[in-house]
């Protein structure tokens, strides 16, 4: 199943208008007018001409311009409500509806090279061989038509998943609906809350294609592997799923999430004294504090400090183009991961319901800041 971004969208007869100064839609079957923003006209225009959603983010990136998701969502959310939209079905990037979920015996094991499989994985393909071969004999592989739940929300289970081919989405329960919190697309792995902290599932994750899936169940003697620290890339990963359920732009996005976000960073090390950038530098990078303490310096004066799982930059990405708007010195030697703004836009793209939550958090945190 294609993702609702890269599909063109077919609209119901509509037309872009302008009256008393206030760009419009007119919708042609009921002539109802829908007053739009600039921006929202652009991104229509780009959208009735064939462009699909993640076209017109990018075209907008590839020019210079931010996009602004929280518009371009709440478009298409009115005319989804108008019914102007006839495909693809608003409710497959909303996540509601119900699900015809196959039964167990339509799901098939597979008698195949897991160790193989790891190997091609982002991820496990950075293991060393002791470690790879530990995952893959605990790891079963299954053929999964799609509609099958992998993980329940709620539920104790520490079993990691890796898939390899096909699609899934996240989902989250509220109040007796279900919502798409973003999309998986091969290869990815998810599960790790559960596998590595022991948190309960914080959101269902249900095939929405055919795929592909490796099972890896989880043994003691993967904690045994994490205590003994022998695997440096395996800790850095664990080390940044705790930064990001600590962070307040990612905290309230379930784990499988920051599977996602995590395959993008790059992660560093700033040692003591050394500054990640200066008040007025431009650029287009976002941080992620995964280890130590930074300061942020406004004017020569240490205004904030921060701690793990602190966001800094994500006004770079979302507002003003990347001119730093503080200094930030390493107060301790720190770990850091670093996010570009072009991977962080082709992964938000695809995920517009959570390119619009994460660019309303942003905000928010700007709106703070400014006030301190």
């Amino acid at each position: 199943m294609m993702r609702f971004e890269k599909q063109p969208i077919q609209f119901s007869p509509i037309s872009l208008g302008i009256e008393s100064n206030q760009n419009i839609v007119l919708i042609h079957q009921n002539h109802r007018r829908i007053p739009i923003t600039p921006f929202q006209a652009q991104y229509l225009n780009l959208l009735m001409k064939g462009k699909t959603i993640s076209e017109v983010v990018l075209s907008f990136l590839s020019e210079g311009w931010l996009i602004r998701f929280g518009e371009l969502y709440e478009l298409l959310q009115r005319l989804a409500k108008e019914n102007s939209i006839i495909s693809p079905k608003w409710s497959h990037l909303s996540g509601e509806g119900e699900f015809q979920f196959k039964t167990s015996s339509e799901i098939h094991y597979r008698n195949e090279d897991v160790l193989g499989l790891l190997k091609k994985a982002p991820f496990f393909s950075s293991l060393s061989e002791d470690l790879l071969k530990l995952f893959a004999r605990h790891g079963q592989i299954y053929d999964t038509p799609a509609y099958v739940q992998l993980c329940t929300q709620g539920q104790k289970t520490r079993d990691l998943f890796l898939l390899v081919s096909g699609e899934a989405g996240v989902f989250r329960q509220d109040q007796g609906s279900r919502k798409l919190v973003v999309k998986l697309k091969a290869p990815t792995v998810f599960g790790e809350g559960g596998f590595f902290l022991e948190q309960p599932r914080a959101t269902d994750v249900i095939t929405t294609a055919p795929a592909k899936v490796i099972r890896i169940v989880f043994h003691e003697k993967f904690s045994q592997v994490m205590n003994q620290e022998k695997a440096r890339s395996l800790q850095q990963r664990f080390w940044l799923l705790h930064a990001l359920s600590n962070s307040e732009i990612f905290k309230n996005h379930p784990a499988e999430v920051f599977n996602e976000i995590g395959s993008l960073a790059k992660i560093h090390q700033l040692p003591i004294h050394n500054y990640l950038f200066h008040e007025n530098d431009l650029g287009s990078s976002f941080f992620i504090l995964i280890q130590g303490r930074l300061q942020v310096i406004r004017n020569q004066v240490c205004i904030n400090k921060l701690e793990q799982g602190s966001c800094l930059g994500e006004v770079a990405l979302f507002v003003n183009r990347g001119l730093r708007s503080a200094s930030v010195l390493a107060e301790t030697d720190c770990l850091i991961a670093e996010i570009t703004q072009n991977k962080f836009y082709y992964f938000l793209a695809e995920n517009l319901e959570l390119a619009k939550k994460i660019e309303q958090q942003a905000l928010i945190l700007l709106n703070r800041d400014q006030k301190r």
